[in-house]
């Protein structure tokens, strides 16, 4: 299953959000950033076949959610500094959190390890508990 937008912000479909970012924009940085993101929705269309993701945008920044409810919360967010730089953050479970808030915050030099990141990241995070989809990922990572 692809990633898709959250039915909220339905309006247009993250693939055509970022391709705006590269078409429209004056800034090098917006249109790089643009192809860095469109490259991590097609990675996550590749990786997760079974899994549905729903992406909510807030600026330049993709929150990720296993539910496509926006008051759910964010389990983890990416935005991409280039085409091939990528920042993954998480909320920490608060079983796991030194404090309330706590996150964990990566940053992933190729949309490999971006992928590695974003599965570490969805498990560890605890939003997508139970998918035997992702846990084969993880475990395979793990190895």
């Amino acid at each position: 299953m692809p990633i898709v937008r959250c039915s909220a912000q339905k309006r247009i479909t993250l693939e055509e959000f970022y391709q705006k970012l590269i078409t429209e924009e004056d800034s090098t940085f917006t249109q790089e950033a643009g192809k860095g993101m469109l490259s991590l929705l097609k990675m996550a269309n590749n990786t997760f076949i079974k899994t549905t993701l729903y992406g909510l945008t807030s600026l330049y920044k993709l929150y990720i959610q296993p539910t496509d409810n926006w008051k759910d919360g964010s389990f983890l967010s990416v935005i991409s500094l280039d085409k091939n730089t990528f920042e993954l953050e998480y909320d920490m479970p608060s079983n796991k959190s030194p404090w309330r808030g706590a996150t964990v915050r990566g940053l992933a030099n190729n949309i490999e390890e971006a992928k590695v990141f974003l599965i570490i990241a969805m498990v560890e995070s605890n939003g997508w508990q139970n998918n035997e989809e992702l846990m084969k990922l993880y475990n395979k990572i793990k190895a």
